[in-house]
């Protein structure tokens, strides 16, 4: 049922409210086997949008539907920053700032604010400020 739920909402594109991503992670939960959600770490990077993600980032940041792992979150992170995300750009700089799920690292997180700085994120410019002042 849930992977016929998930091809309903993969097939009408509502994807923009999470939906679907929260559908995923109710398989991982109740342990669906046999569905179209690859397993591969490299199947996963293609299948997931940046946006979405960015979003898992943010569930595993937070422990929101998931088991809260700042390291998982970095590595979502990761995976939509390196493609331009400029949010997941932001909160990887901040986990790198603050040691979170990373070993801290301020030239890292300079990196990082500067890549979501560059497409406009104030707050990304504020920290780049804040870090390179200190």
């Amino acid at each position: 049922m849930l992977k016929s739920i998930y091809e309903r909402l993969a097939r009408n594109r509502f994807h923009d409210g999470g939906c679907a991503s929260v559908v995923l992670v109710l398989f991982a939960v109740i342990g669906c086997t046999n569905t179209a959600v690859p397993t591969q770490e490299s199947e996963q990077e293609s299948y997931f949008s940046p946006s979405r993600q960015y979003n898992f980032g943010v569930m595993y940041a937070n422990g929101q539907g998931v088991v809260k792992d700042e390291a998982e979150a970095v590595r979502w992170f990761r995976k939509a920053a390196e493609q331009g995300t400029a949010g997941a750009q932001h909160n990887l700089g901040f986990m790198y700032e603050n040691g979170y799920g990373v070993k801290k690292d301020k030239v890292e997180a300079v990196r990082w604010y500067l890549l979501a700085a560059d497409q406009g994120g104030e707050e990304s410019k504020e920290a780049v400020k804040r870090l390179v002042v200190k």
